[in-house]
């Protein structure tokens, strides 16, 4: 069966993991974002609990973990078929000021520790729901508090876990800047379905188990994968 996350804003690492879960969350939250402000050209990471400032604006460069994002509450054992993950994201303008455009992007991650120290990268690099010109499918707001949600949809090649996070990555680019210093875009989160990511077809590796099997004195072991059996004879 496909998994559906949904973007909860409860905290898994406060300002570093909000929480992927199962389990449909109904209250919107929309605390965090990006101030673009004057800034074109250039992305930032979202960081929860936090709305990034204006200042140090970098590219989208390097491999590395930003080691912030989103998370699973538990490891997971297991392998996503091959097929398409589905982000729908949204995302709203400030109050004041609606110039900015821009658009989402995401990576995937898996990794073993909770912090996200050490993940492997899932997908191949940022991914986006921009489409090539002259379309583009940019995130434009033409009114103050607009609210404006994108399907950001990534083919991947099967996928194993084994006792491993997993984790999404967002950051904003700007492709037209606020016009103002307090330009602002929101990253909405914890609605439910309009905020999730969709899996394909999730396989779950069975438990390790060890059966015990015992004779009289004598116990033998006899090791299969991590529940133990225990029978007496």
């Amino acid at each position: 069966m496909p998994k559906t996350y949904y973007f909860a804003s409860a905290d898994q690492v406060a300002a570093q993991y909000d929480t992927l879960t199962e389990t449909a969350p109904a209250a919107i939250e929309e605390a965090s974002g990006w101030v673009v402000g004057t800034n074109s050209a250039f992305s930032k990471l979202w960081k929860p609990n936090t709305v990034q400032p204006a200042t140090g604006y970098a590219n989208l460069i390097g491999s590395s973990f930003s080691e912030l994002g989103y998370r699973t509450a538990g490891a997971l054992n297991g392998t996503f078929a091959a097929g398409d993950w589905v982000a729908s994201i949204k995302v709203k303008c400030g109050p004041t000021y609606f110039a900015q455009r821009g658009f989402v992007s995401l990576r995937l991650w898996r990794a073993g520790n909770a912090d996200g120290s050490g993940a492997t990268q899932i997908t191949s690099a940022w991914k986006s729901h921009i489409v090539p010109p002259p379309t583009y499918n940019y995130i434009e707001f033409v009114a103050v508090d607009e609210y404006v949600a994108k399907t950001i949809t990534v083919p991947l090649a099967a996928v194993t876990l084994t006792g491993e996070y997993l984790f999404v990555e967002f950051a904003w680019s700007a492709v037209t800047s606020g016009g103002n210093a307090a330009a602002t875009v929101y990253w909405v989160q914890n609605e439910g379905s309009a905020e999730q990511l969709l899996t394909p077809a999730f396989t779950l590796h069975p438990a390790d188990t060890i059966n015990f099997v015992y004779t009289r004195d004598t116990v033998n072991l006899e090791y299969v994968r991590d529940t133990v059996n225990y029978t007496t004879q």
